[in-house]
């Protein structure tokens, strides 16, 4: 079931980590972010539709459970791989790590774990940086151009894999350029080529 709607990131929470999917939501506004929460409430059999509702509609979908490796994160994901859906979203599971928890309370535990309040949302914003950079990277401005003395013949191309898989060759106004791998010699010697370096 939906908590509260938000937009672009979905914390899907189960068990007690529902509550702190809400208390991560409210830090997470003061970031000027809007959050939709959802109680997954059922581990087995879980809510498809949910879970897919929410793929397709935010950028970013947290899973965060008080489990192991091999829980409801799994069952989600093993859903969504069936479904071809795993490329619609970020999908990050936040679970217990796989190694000793020291003793101490149940508020020290989860912290040590990253499960509490203050670890999801910090994870939240890294992994909104880590969406936005990488699109940034797939955006940025390119074309294609042939490089005087490129490699022609098979022969040459391999030699170049063997000495240097990815070289790069400085030209006019700032810009490199990377000799890429080709699988038809007709693209051999084309390059790709970005400003602001690699």
């Amino acid at each position: 079931r939906i908590i509260e709607e938000g937009e672009e990131i979905a914390l899907v929470g189960i068990g007690s980590r529902v509550s702190a999917c809400i208390g991560a939501a409210s830090l997470l506004r003061e970031h000027g972010l809007r959050v939709t929460i959802a109680d997954a409430r059922f581990a087995k059999p879980i809510d498809t539709d949910l879970i897919e509702r929410l793929v397709k509609s935010h950028r970013v979908v947290m899973l965060v459970e008080e489990g192991s490796i091999g829980g409801f994160s799994a069952q989600v994901l093993t859903h969504l791989a069936q479904a071809r859906l795993l490329d619609r979203a970020e999908i990050d599971p936040m679970i217990l790590p796989d190694r000793f928890i020291a003793h101490g309370s149940p508020a020290e535990q989860l912290a040590d774990a990253g499960l509490d309040v203050q670890s999801i949302a910090a994870r939240v914003l890294e992994l909104v940086r880590e969406v936005e950079s990488r699109a940034a990277v797939r955006h940025q401005p390119h074309r294609e151009r042939r490089v005087p003395g490129a490699p022609r013949r098979r022969e040459d191309l391999v030699h170049l894999r063997e000495v240097a898989p990815l070289q790069v060759l400085h030209g006019d106004e700032g810009l490199a350029a990377v000799v890429v791998e080709v699988e038809d010699l007709d693209d051999v010697g084309m390059v790709d080529e970005r400003r602001d370096g690699l």
